[in-house]
């Protein structure tokens, strides 16, 4: 890669940093809702001309009698249906898997039944995939780191900055795959926001430290995108995607302001930075209050109290960038967000972006802050986080 000399960039506009990549996981709804039972099929307008020429009052239905799978149906929750299912169909060929006669074996409702047999259909072909060629999967996230650095933005002039891959299976191989890039300039590398949804041991366990280790000494970003744990959060399991789209932020507040402040990494790395893309920024401030809430009222219980030396806000501020595109709450409250810790980012070529308006957007965003904090959240936090030689920065190091 060929990286610009300390001190040239861009003569005019704003650099334009990607901070964390990954592509978008959608979430396909696992069953679609069909109309449930009725409670009844009687039209009350035809029941009142049927008896409109009686004086007296018409009997009242007599009460259909519940069976016990009609009593287990409305109560039954996904997580209960499911654990039944998968107890009772464990010696169930692929072929039996039908809705039917998941709903006679578990005694739930017809559309639960029908987002079992989607869950257990899709485990079962996921069981039956052939073990990944570890090999072959080495040399693709190489080929790629190759590609992003020689190709995408070798001869950029370091307009676009590379974002490389780990291989995640092996943290020993991940540590020798960020050393062959820093030594080539690369200054960012893609992590899990939370990698146990993956399969992989938790940032709690110490098995990723080597990685901390090696990201800290090359001063190597560890970025962590919305989604990158290949889990979104929702609510009901046939809520609209809508609803994803709505809480996606929740993604980088459980990583940054619970897993991480409170994982004690940081404090065994104090100059590893980390970087959360697409999460805005508007709920950082309460969220760092009850981090430093819980870390100084639950300490007696809270596992912390050892591992955690001082308030977790202060390890986000000095560590931790966030990243935004459209939060004017996060805006108003940029003195407790961290006007050192943000960065305007623009979600091309997501559904969620800016573009074409990016510019009006950034500068609706900024109007009445003063000069130094309008630059620090367009180019120079960027600058300082990834080490860059631009705007005379004196700390670049490479």
């Amino acid at each position: 890669m060929s990286l610009p000399p300390r001190g040239a960039g861009p003569q005019s506009g704003c650099l334009r940093t990607v901070l964390a990549s990954g592509r978008r996981q959608e979430e396909i709804p696992l069953g679609v809702l069909l109309a449930g039972d009725r409670m009844g099929e009687l039209d009350p307008e035809a029941a009142k001309d049927e008896h409109e020429d009686e004086e007296t009052e018409p009997p009242k239905p007599r009460p259909r009698r519940r069976t016990a799978r009609d009593k287990n149906s409305p109560r039954m929750s996904w997580d209960e249906a499911l654990t039944k299912a998968r107890s009772l169909t464990a010696d169930w060929s692929y072929e039996h898997l039908d809705a039917e006669r998941i709903r006679k074996a578990v005694g739930c409702s017809q559309d639960r039944s029908r987002q079992v047999e989607d869950v257990l259909r899709t485990e079962r072909e996921e069981q039956a995939l052939p073990d990944p060629d570890k090999e072959v999967g080495l040399a693709c996230v190489r080929a790629y780191n190759d590609w992003m650095v020689e190709e995408w933005c070798g001869d950029s002039g370091g307009r676009p900055i590379p974002l490389c891959l780990i291989p995640p299976w092996d943290v020993t191989l991940a540590v020798a795959e960020i050393r062959r890039n820093a030594a080539r300039g690369v200054r960012a590398v893609t992590f899990s926001e939370i990698p146990t949804y993956l399969g992989l041991p938790s940032i709690h366990s110490g098995y990723w430290d080597p990685f901390f280790a090696a990201c800290e000494k090359t001063g190597t970003v560890v970025n962590m995108h919305i989604g990158s744990s290949s889990q979104m959060p929702a609510a009901s399991p046939d809520a609209p995607p809508a609803v994803q789209a709505a809480l996606s932020f929740n993604n980088a507040m459980a990583s940054m302001a619970m897993d991480f402040l409170f994982s004690g990494v940081l404090v065994k790395f104090p100059r590893l930075k980390l970087a959360y893309s697409e999460g805005q920024m508007g709920w950082i401030p309460y969220a760092l209050e009850r981090a430093d809430d819980v870390w100084e009222e639950h300490r007696a219980w809270g596992g912390v109290k050892n591992l955690i030396p001082e308030p977790p806000s202060t390890y986000y501020y000095r560590q931790i960038f966030c990243c935004f595109f459209r939060d004017k709450h996060g805006i108003e409250a940029i003195e407790t967000v961290g006007v050192d810790n943000a960065t305007f980012e623009t979600d091309y070529p997501h559904v969620d972006s800016t573009w074409p308006h990016t510019k009006q957007v950034a500068a609706d965003h900024v109007a009445g802050l003063p000069d130094d904090v309008t630059y620090k959240l367009l180019r120079g936090n960027a600058i300082r986080m990834l080490d860059l030689p631009f705007d005379g920065n004196t700390t670049a190091s490479r």
